[in-house]
């Protein structure tokens, strides 16, 4: 690599540079996100998502997803964080959440929860579970469960 870069750079050419590759807890989460939206057909024409909580945490992981969430989703508002945190506002808001994927031992199969909060006692939760088939995560058979409802 160090041969290739010299000889560009002998030849007046900079090299560009090389994007990593996607890490797989990366990768997996924004197919679960996009694989959500259009499982539950989001309508709303501005969603909230949680991007800032410690259960948010694939989000700093993996900042190259919250710049490009698929639409409806955007980044809550601190102000949205509070509101849904608040039982007994007059001004309440919903916020989706998103975990980090949990990748079993053996790299093939994976499962991420993802769900919504609201204001008072509402909200819901799925758990979404995947296989590796070449470099990508698809549905597994049975692949999404409701694991808990308020």
């Amino acid at each position: 690599m160090f041969l290739l870069a010299a000889t560009l750079a002998s030849a007046g050419l900079t090299p560009l540079p090389i994007d990593p590759p996607e890490a797989p807890v990366c990768a997996l989460a924004r197919t679960a996100i996009a694989d959500y939206v259009a499982m539950t057909k989001l309508t709303a024409p501005d969603v909230a998502l949680d991007t800032t909580s410690p259960s948010a945490a694939i989000f700093a992981q993996c900042p190259q997803i919250l710049a490009a969430l698929p639409a409806p989703f955007r980044a809550a508002t601190g102000d949205e964080m509070a509101r849904v945190r608040d039982a007994f506002t007059r001004n309440p808001a919903t916020v989706y959440t998103v975990t980090a994927p949990e990748i079993a031992p053996d790299g093939q199969s994976a499962t991420i929860s993802i769900g919504y909060y609201c204001s008072g006692l509402c909200g819901f939760g799925y758990r979404l579970h995947y296989v590796r088939k070449g470099d990508a995560w698809v549905p597994a058979p049975g692949a999404t469960n409701e694991i808990w409802q308020s």
